[in-house]
């Protein structure tokens, strides 16, 4: 699993008149100089580009891909050429706040052929439309997706990437979002795909719970309430610190496992937990929930190791490298050992 990072989201541009004109004439210079360069086809115009959203992706990205076209035209206040999104240009907005009046206005041609409801689009629903990644799924908004969805999710929409999980979400009733979201706020589609005996138990132990594992583990904090509750139990009366020293691979301790390194002093434990996905890799996970190894090479390293002092960087690290030494030279032991088990 990867990582769910935080999501930037530029606010609304409020554009008066004036700057609406300037950011238009912007806007037409840069597809006319695109054009020029082969970057987008010859054809292409500004209302091809709002009536189809494969179009006006192509516009973004060959933008980006060359911002040198408009040097003479995304100026900061001072004069200097502006080559990314977020420094605030001269006419008082940014490039990604133009990018999300682009997108926003695409979607509304989009919205207007699709949907079933021909009102003005509610505020909700226009701030849930920012990222030219989004331009894909913007029939999918329109047609599927309740206006309620939308005021639910907030900013956690922009977490959600693929067309298959916004059609679940939009066919997942409200108080099924509601919980997932109440109880794993931006990691709510990854709650949606889990199994039910998961979501059971993570709604059991509630949603403090999970944010403690996901500041440990990411979204692999689902792996924690999946493994033995007794082992859970024993997790959840760590302190911080010993939590901490765990790391990441604390979601998928066996309760043998857990047994083993429980008593290691923390400051050791660190390096130590650490020299195993360096060695390992994502299998670390699996040998630390797999039964039997502890008895057969967990329970030995961690009597090695015990008693090495780390209390500095420097000590941390040479125990880390020593861990890691060990653990190499027993590898093909293990890895042989987890296949045949």
């Amino acid at each position: 699993m990867t990582y769910i990072q935080d999501i930037r989201v530029p606010p609304l541009a409020d554009l008066d008149d004036e700057v609406k004109d300037v950011v238009l004439g912007s806007v037409k210079f840069v597809i006319k100089r695109l054009k020029e360069s082969g970057a987008i086809p010859a054809a292409t115009n500004y209302k091809d580009l709002l009536a189809d959203p494969a179009k006006m992706g192509e516009f973004i990205t060959a933008y980006k891909k060359d911002r040198s076209v408009a040097h003479d035209l995304a100026l900061d206040a001072t004069g200097k050429p502006v080559d990314d999104d977020w420094t605030e240009l001269v006419c008082g907005v940014t490039m990604a706040q133009i990018e999300r009046l682009l997108v926003f206005t695409c979607f509304k041609r989009v919205y207007k052929k699709v949907s079933s409801n021909k009102k003005d689009i509610k505020d909700i629903v226009k701030r849930a439309i920012a990222f030219d990644w989004q331009l894909p799924f913007l029939a999918l908004y329109a047609e599927m997706m309740p206006p309620g969805h939308y005021r639910l999710m907030e900013d956690n929409i922009f977490h959600v990437r693929t067309a298959e999980k916004i059609e679940k979400i939009a066919q997942t009733n409200a108080d099924e979002l509601t919980r997932a979201l109440e109880l794993t706020d931006k990691y709510f589609a990854v709650f949606l795909d889990a199994p039910k005996p998961t979501q059971d138990m993570l709604q059991k132990k509630g949603s403090q719970e999970f944010d403690r594992m996901e500041i440990i583990a990411g979204d692999r904090a689902f792996r924690f309430f999946d493994l033995d509750e007794q082992v859970m139990v024993e997790v959840q009366g760590l302190s911080d610190d010993h939590l901490s020293a765990f790391g990441p691979l604390v979601v998928s301790l066996s309760l043998e496992s857990f047994r083993a390194l429980e008593n290691m002093p923390a400051n050791a434990l660190a390096p130590f937990m650490r020299a195993l996905p360096n060695v390992f890799g994502e299998r670390a996970y699996d040998l630390l929930a797999r039964d039997g190894f502890a008895g057969k090479f967990l329970k030995n390293n961690v009597g090695i190791f015990r008693d090495m002092e780390a209390g500095d960087e420097d000590e941390a690290e040479r125990l880390e490298k020593s861990a890691g030494i060990k653990w190499e030279t027993m590898k093909a032991a293990v890895i042989e050992w987890l296949d045949d088990t």
